[in-house]
């Protein structure tokens, strides 16, 4: 029975802490920039995120995008900044 109660309370530690990770689109993401071409703004968004991107550059606008943002979440970041592409 002792056996049965430790087996679980370890499951429930080890579970809880598994749930409770963020999520990688869920990381808080802290940036600030004007004007900037998307390649650096996305270099900038993996570099404070720790999230690694892979996408072709030739397909990106030639547009720049402004924005800042502090501790918010990368999925929310990504968002605004594709928005204004």
């Amino acid at each position: 029975m002792q056996r049965v109660c430790w087996t679980f309370i370890l499951l429930l530690l080890f579970g809880s802490q598994v749930f409770s990770q963020v999520t990688g689109l869920e990381v808080p993401v802290t940036v600030s920039f004007e004007d900037a071409d998307p390649d650096q703004v996305l270099q900038l968004i993996e570099r404070s995120s720790g999230v690694p991107f892979s996408y072709n550059n030739n397909i990106l606008p030639n547009r720049t995008v402004s924005g800042s943002y502090t501790d918010r979440p990368l999925k929310e970041v990504l968002s605004k900044v594709l928005d204004q592409l």
